[in-house]
């Protein structure tokens, strides 16, 4: 699983509202994409739809999957009003004994990895790849014969 800049508590919408260095443009992203999930009333909608706010539901005490949860990949930049949401959903997935690989990238916004002329960006998109090659690697249905010459 690949979590990017991950917005998993919809509960917590009200806090980019009143941030006061979050620029206008970001609030306003974030409270659409909440309402985009669940509606224009987002309280009303997470108490409707619970998994709308993931987190929580990986917070709550006694909280064991009904299955193996699969590894995670979770990044943001320090800049990324995000960044405390992969940084909760790292915590709790260790708590649940989930393998979660937390890239933290100084200085980068929301969205940073789509300027791939920035180091960090290739530098999360290499790590995303290593992550996915270590833990989705699929071994072939036979060995190949061997061709003669």
């Amino acid at each position: 699983m690949v979590a990017t800049y991950p917005f998993l508590d919809l509960t917590d919408v009200d806090r980019y509202s009143l941030h006061p260095k979050i620029a206008f443009w970001a609030r306003d992203m974030l409270s659409d994409a909440a309402a985009f999930y669940v509606g224009h009333d987002v309280h009303a909608g997470v108490k409707r739809a619970p998994l709308s706010s993931p987190l929580l539901l990986l917070e709550q005490r006694g909280f064991l999957p009904a299955r193996t949860l699969p590894a995670f990949f979770t990044n943001a930049g320090t800049k990324d009003p995000l960044l405390p949401h992969a940084r909760r959903l790292k915590s709790a997935l260790d708590r649940l004994g989930t393998p979660c690989e937390l890239l933290v990238s100084p200085g980068e916004i929301h969205g940073y990895d789509a300027m791939l002329w920035r180091h960090q960006a290739r530098f999360k998109w290499r790590k995303v790849y290593e992550f996915l090659d270590e833990h989705m690697r699929v071994a072939p249905a036979h060995e190949p014969e061997e061709v003669q010459p």
